[in-house]
C-alpha cells in the first residue's frame, strides 16, 4: 500500500515485531515506518485482523493491504 493512499498511517507494535521476527533481528522499529497512529496491546499484526478506529466521534473501519 501506498503511503499517499490514506491521510494517515496506522503501524502495530505487533507488526514491527512481526518483521524483526521475519528477518531475525531487532533493529526495526516504528520508526523506520514513520506512523501517524501508533497501536499498542495488540496481540496480532494489523494484516491478520479487522480493524475499527474511533477518534472521539469518528469511527473508520481500516482496509486491510492488497497486493
Amino acid at each position: 500500500m501506498f503511503s499517499d493512499g490514506f491521510p494517515y498511517l496506522l503501524c502495530s507494535t505487533a507488526s514491527v515485531d512481526k518483521v524483526n521476527q521475519d528477518i531475525g533481528t531487532d533493529v526495526v522499529t516504528y520508526r523506520n515506518f514513520r506512523p501517524n497512529i501508533l497501536v499498542d496491546g495488540v496481540s496480532k499484526p494489523y494484516d491478520e485482523v479487522s480493524v475499527m478506529l474511533q477518534i472521539g466521534y469518528m469511527f473508520k473501519s481500516l482496509p486491510k493491504e492488497t497486493a
